[in-house]
């Protein structure tokens, strides 16, 4: 598959969907080492749209398999699923390239706690993505630093009993224009002091749940 692929370097809408099952004996897998793979796609170099979604067994001894990502020149529109495991893979002569130069649409949809530093760390290496959209479960956690995103100028964000304001108080969003908040369990006053530093054109909010302590 990896071999076909790869000689279709000149494919500009890549969609790899992959469902991993291993084998099982007795509703157990039937080996105590089940392989874990790494999948390379770092050579796309025409490719401006790609759709990752890995749906793997979630027990341990179901083996894993991960992503890698490397630098996409052309990529304009990236989409991981929820369930898919990615880290990037810098190259060794070039360790601070700039992974998506033309990458301007971002959707991200973490559901495993493991997720999240490859989550993280994948924000920091898309500096000019325009809009971006995020749907995050309850395993959401704060990364060790701030997050700039200069350019995000549309932001779409659909969280699953985690507060809004636990992402927009550890980033840095100064372009952003539209704010959309779905199923919002934010206190009011929390939301308002963090969207105080924005300069929006557009809010929408789709309310969940909201309260205040007065």
């Amino acid at each position: 598959f990896m071999n076909m692929l790869l000689k279709k370097r000149h494919w500009e809408d890549v969609r790899l969907y992959v469902a991993l099952r291993m084998d099982r004996k007795d509703g157990e897998p039937a080996s105590p080492n089940p392989p874990s793979f790494l999948l390379h796609l770092d050579n796309l170099d025409s490719t401006k749209r790609l759709d990752i979604d890995i749906c793997s067994e979630l027990h341990p001894r179901f083996g894993v398999l991960t992503v890698g990502l490397g630098p996409a020149p052309m990529l304009e529109k990236l989409s991981i699923g929820e369930s898919t495991r990615y880290r990037l893979l810098h190259p060794r002569d070039s360790p601070s390239t700039d992974f998506f130069p033309r990458l301007t649409t971002l959707t991200l949809n973490p559901k495993l706690r493991v997720q999240y530093a490859s989550f993280w760390n994948l924000l920091e290496h898309t500096p000019h993505v325009e809009t971006l959209t995020l749907k995050c479960d309850t395993q959401f956690f704060r990364p060790m630093k701030r997050i700039a995103l200069l350019k995000l100028r549309h932001l779409i964000m659909d969280f699953d009993r985690v507060p809004h304001i636990e992402f927009l108080s550890i980033c840095d969003l100064p372009s952003l224009k539209i704010l959309e908040l779905k199923r919002c369990r934010d206190m009011f006053s929390h939301l308002t002091t963090a969207m105080l530093p924005l300069s929006l054109d557009e809010l929408s909010l789709e309310v969940d749940c909201m309260f205040d302590v007065n």
